[in-house]
């Protein structure tokens, strides 16, 4: 796998790191809170933009749910 992108959002301490699986062909979405792995969070799609929108979503979701 190789690594595509990472999106980190401080207010939640959170990060997103896109990978590209090509023995799967798909793009894996990983989660991290406070620097722990949330596996059961993980995301495959076989679509790029799917997996960029999918990582900023999850991340402002968990921003926003600390602000409430």
């Amino acid at each position: 796998m190789r690594l595509i992108a990472t999106i980190h959002r401080a207010a939640a301490d959170a990060t997103a790191k896109i990978y590209r699986d090509t023995d799967w062909q798909e793009y894996r979405v990983r989660f991290y809170r406070g620097g722990q792995h949330q596996t059961g969070a993980d995301y495959h799609t076989d679509d790029r933009e799917d997996a960029h929108d999918t990582a900023h979503g999850q991340l402002t979701r968990w921003a926003n749910a600390l602000n409430d």
